[in-house]
């Protein structure tokens, strides 16, 4: 309990008491200005100032402004003093968390700044637009969101466990890397970098390239011009600073051996992009903000804030409440899993995406002016190496160019018969006259080690693959796989979060899942190769390999399903898209 005594008037006094002792002088001094004054009935225009005594006590004083100014020119002191940047604010309206508190830096240095405005021309989801119209908000909301998010719950720690250390420049890369851990996407997102990168040839180009790289490089620009310019922003940043937003952004391994500086801060790298049990502010936004979007809805189940408030760090990581712990699954992967299910993996989606990449494939194929190719950008030379690494600027210059719209009408308004391919599937994309799903398989007994599950996957696809060649339809088909989970592969999702009691909130332990076993799926992941036809009229030919003795002599069981979910049998706590709902 901290005493606060208040001097006011000619030697007047009200005193109150604070129960958080982790108030600032700040704090205590807008504390004041907005829940005492009213009380106090003072008409004229005051200031106030705020001093420590000890641990136990604070005296402040409202003063009028001729005694500030008098109190000024005693002292020799500035009236007002430099501000710390990272209590200086700009507050814009957000339809998912309302208000949207972000440091000024971010805005000057990062959002404001053509690099990030491109996000303003990327839809979030991809092609999912062409699918529910309603979907149209784009990556630059949602990195907001997720920067506010991040803001929020780094700041939060830093004023309530002071004995965690947190500096000034560590909040400002969780922040930074919250605003820009998705610059890198590429036009339609998922879509040009699964749909078009990945299918490159693997010895000419590098194929396990992702978006994530790219606001890495966006990152180091950006930041990097931060770093000249320290003078106008206080804040000490330096070459490891950078490095630690390139982490965050990316990604760190928790179960693998870890560098100096990750070690007892492992907390600064679950905000962002949580490998440890996937729960971070990205998710949380995304989560809430395409929930949002599809249902056109604020109402509430879940609070963000609730569960931001309900967090601590112990022994170097995030720990919930055992209350809010509980309700974790069914409030955040379930929903997850959901959205999955019903909205991104719509049939139709998959479909557009499938197109998409073709589209963009067959585009850059008659692309002669290597500048303009978007395969050169991922091309590798003599060393292995990409534009990326030997040029990073030029990299980010032709990039930075490929956002949705302007794509289309790249591809649209091409001229020669070498783009004919390309306009052929975007008339097709607007005339709605897209690839087809004929059926799926669902794969069994796969291997919980992930490498050798993706082997596995590949095994059963050449087999697949192999059955519609022999059938004259090689050509004709798109193998295409899709896995379902919660977010956590093949495992339980709640296996790594770990909980603390009110009672003592400096031990943690591990959720108890075998005590809440019922409340669990039997499985966590389903794969299944959805199996989609280019042309409506090999339509029933597909339909019927599907469910030949030759796909079922193979082990396999297919479904013939065009209008239903391939995972309608996995054991879910399914919702109604309309009854999903998740709020800050």
């Amino acid at each position: 309990m901290v005493k606060i005594d208040i001097h006011f008037g000619e030697d007047k006094k009200v005193s109150y008491n604070l129960e958080d002792r982790n108030q600032t002088e700040e704090d205590i001094e807008n504390e004041i200005k907005n829940d005492i004054l009213p009380l106090l009935n003072i008409k004229e225009k005051v200031g106030i100032v705020v001093r420590k005594v000890n641990e136990d006590k604070y005296e402040a004083a409202i003063l009028t402004m001729e005694q500030l100014l008098n109190k000024v020119k005693e002292q020799d002191k500035p009236l007002i003093k430099q501000k710390n940047p990272l209590h200086t604010f700009r507050t814009v309206h957000d339809p998912i968390h309302v208000n949207v508190e972000l440091p000024k830096y971010l805005w000057t240095y990062i959002i404001d700044t053509p690099e990030f405005q491109r996000l303003r021309g990327i839809f979030q989801l991809g092609t999912l637009p062409y699918v529910f119209p309603s979907l149209v908000h784009n990556r630059f909301g949602h990195s907001i969101g997720v920067a506010h998010l991040a803001s929020r719950w780094i700041r939060r720690f830093k004023k309530t466990q002071p004995e965690l250390k947190i500096t000034d420049e560590e909040v400002f890369c969780v922040e930074a890397a919250a605003v820009m851990h998705d610059m890198g996407h590429g036009p339609f997102s998922h879509a040009f970098e699964h749909g078009f990168v990945r299918k490159l040839d693997k010895e000419k180009y590098h194929v396990k390239w992702d978006h994530e790289m790219a606001s890495c490089a966006f990152a180091r620009k950006l930041i990097g011009n931060m770093m000249k310019d320290k003078n106008n922003h206080q804040l000490k940043l330096e070459d490891k600073h950078v490095d630690m937003i390139e982490r965050m952004i990316m990604g760190v391994d928790l179960d693998k051996e870890l560098p100096d500086e990750v070690k007892g801060r492992e907390f600064l790298y679950q905000i962002v992009s949580n490998s440890w049990n996937s729960l971070d502010v990205d998710k949380f936004d995304y989560l809430a903000r395409d929930t949002f979007y599809m249902n056109n809805s604020a109402s509430a189940t879940f609070s963000i804030k609730r569960m931001l408030d309900l967090s601590r760090v112990i022994k170097g990581h995030i720990c919930f409440k055992e209350k809010v712990a509980d309700s974790l699954f069914s409030d955040i992967f379930v929903p997850r899993i959901n959205l999955h299910r019903q909205i991104y993996g719509h049939r139709v989606a998959v479909s557009l995406d499938l197109m998409v990449g073709e589209m963009i494939e067959a585009f850059d194929h008659g692309q002669t002016n290597q500048e303009l190719k978007i395969s050169e950008l991922f091309r590798f030379d003599d060393k292995k190496e990409t534009l990326l690494d030997r040029d990073e600027e030029e990299f980010l210059k032709r990039y930075s160019r490929l956002i949705d719209q302007v794509l289309l009408a790249d591809i649209r308004f091409a001229i020669g018969e070498e783009f004919e391919k390309a306009q052929r599937l975007l008339n097709r994309i607007y005339s709605r006259d897209l690839y087809k799903l004929a059926g799926c398989i669902p794969l069994v007994d796969l291997p919980e080690d992930k490498a050798e599950c993706s082997q596995a996957v590949e095994n059963k696809k050449k087999v697949l693959k192999g059955i519609f060649k022999n059938k004259g339809l090689d050509e004709q088909i798109i193998l295409h796989v899709q896995k379902y989970n919660y977010g956590m592969g093949s495992k339980n999702p709640m296996e790594k979060v770990y909980c603390y009691a009110e009672s003592n909130p400096s031990v943690y332990y591990p959720y108890d899942i075998e005590n809440e076993q019922a409340l669990f799926p039997s499985k966590f992941e389903k794969t299944v190769v959805n199996i989609f036809v280019r042309e409506r009229k090999y339509l029933e030919k597909a339909s019927s390999i599907i469910l030949s003795k030759d796909v079922a002599d193979k082990g396999f069981k297919g479904k013939v399903s065009p209008y239903k979910s391939p995972v309608a049998d996995l054991h879910l706590h399914a919702q109604n898209p309309k009854t999903l709902s998740f709020s800050p």
